[in-house]
């Protein structure tokens, strides 16, 4: 009988047939997911590293998380040095087409492509421009800026 293989930091086998990736956020909190082990490491190891990025890069929202779109929204605008012109016009896009959807009601982590498709698709009465602006400022509210210098 041969010895099992190493695995990498960060994963475990909790049993037979199983591997699971852990991680800690930025609070200390530990994090795991487990995966099967027939090409579950390499899963694992795919997870553990988009994980572990956004603790690194501060977007990490925790699976247990309660927020809503709406909420973090609001929390990543407030957060962002804007002209004030520019903080009322994202005050006013954010009142008219996240909060009171149903997408700005979803947790944070429940959304997915399809729900942010649902959402665009129920706007295509807008022009152009304002659906694309709506949907930049969606975007932007979940995901880090890109690296100065």
């Amino acid at each position: 009988m041969t010895a099992p293989k190493r695995l990498p930091p960060g994963i475990d086998r909790p049993k037979p047939g199983t591997v699971r990736a852990r991680y800690r956020d930025a609070d200390g909190h530990q994090h795991s997911k487990t995966f099967p082990e027939r090409g579950g490491v390499r899963a694992a190891q795919a997870w553990l590293r988009t994980q572990r990025s956004a603790v690194d890069e501060g977007r990490h929202v925790a699976p247990s998380t309660r927020v809503t779109v709406a909420e973090y929204a609001a929390q990543w605008c407030d957060s962002k040095p804007h002209r004030p012109s520019t903080a009322r016009r994202y005050a006013s896009m954010r009142a008219a087409h996240i909060d009171g959807t149903p997408l700005g009601s979803m947790k944070i982590t429940d959304v997915r492509p399809t729900h942010v498709q649902q959402w665009v698709t129920s706007r295509t009465l807008l022009a152009p421009s304002t659906l694309g602006r709506t949907y930049t400022l969606c975007s932007r509210c979940s995901r880090p800026p890109p690296p100065t210098g």
